[in-house]
């Protein structure tokens, strides 16, 4: 760091009360107009940050992004890519996450500062593993999030093992508690008991469409 200090607007090395705290310092220092964090392990890819710079730009509707879910090696090598998928506030609130496995990642995810500011301005500290969750709930009561299918960055699977991976359960935990935290309003609640009610009716109608056919199967082979 001492190498390259006289490129750095600030750093400060302390004892903290851990990596949210720490981020919060860091998060009150900056100044930029785009925000987002890196973890130690993990990184930004080629030229991601001119890409969500140039989308920052000519979309000014957007306030919130995604780039292309990602797991690297320790070679830096691209080990896992999912699908791009829209996970709205409510996919969250139907505890779809749990069982999909299917979160916004963090290393991908950037946001404008006026979004920060409308959140509150801060990072929670009230939680050891899904700080990151907590915020972007918050962010759920103002924006939608909008999913670029282009690399930006990378989340790192280390032999070493790794809390958030070591501690998913914990994790899975403080986000329920999180999700309890900020109810959900009585328009919301019924839009869900609407989607799931046509799922229900759509899975009925496949599951007579594929009787009727086993049917004409049957019959014509009688």
């Amino acid at each position: 760091i001492k190498k390259y200090e006289d490129q750095l607007t600030y750093w400060v090395s302390e004892p903290d009360k851990g990596m949210y705290y720490a981020l919060q310092k860091g998060f009150s220092k900056c100044t930029g107009e785009v925000m987002g964090w890196l973890n130690s392990d993990d990184m930004l890819h080629t030229l991601s940050l001119f890409t969500i710079g140039q989308v920052f730009g000519d979309f000014p509707e957007i306030n919130w992004l995604q780039g292309i879910p990602n797991t690297i090696d320790e070679e830096n090598r691209i080990v896992h890519t999912s699908a791009v998928y829209d996970v709205d506030k409510l996919f969250f609130y139907q505890k779809k996450h749990i069982d999909a496995k299917r979160y916004i990642q963090q290393e991908s995810t950037f946001w404008r500062r006026d979004l920060w500011q409308k959140a509150g301005g801060y990072i929670s500290t009230d939680y050891k593993y899904a700080g990151d969750f907590e915020l972007w709930i918050r962010f759920f009561q103002f924006e939608k999030l909008h999913n670029i299918y282009a690399f930006t960055g990378s989340f790192r699977l280390s032999r070493e093992g790794q809390a958030s991976v070591e501690n998913y359960p914990a994790y899975v935990d403080e986000t329920l508690s999180i999700l309890e935290r900020y109810p959900l309003s009585e328009k919301e609640k019924k839009q869900i008991k609407t989607e799931q009610f046509f799922k229900k009716i759509e899975w009925r109608i496949a599951r007579l469409k594929a009787w009727v056919l086993r049917k004409k199967h049957l019959d014509s082979n009688s």
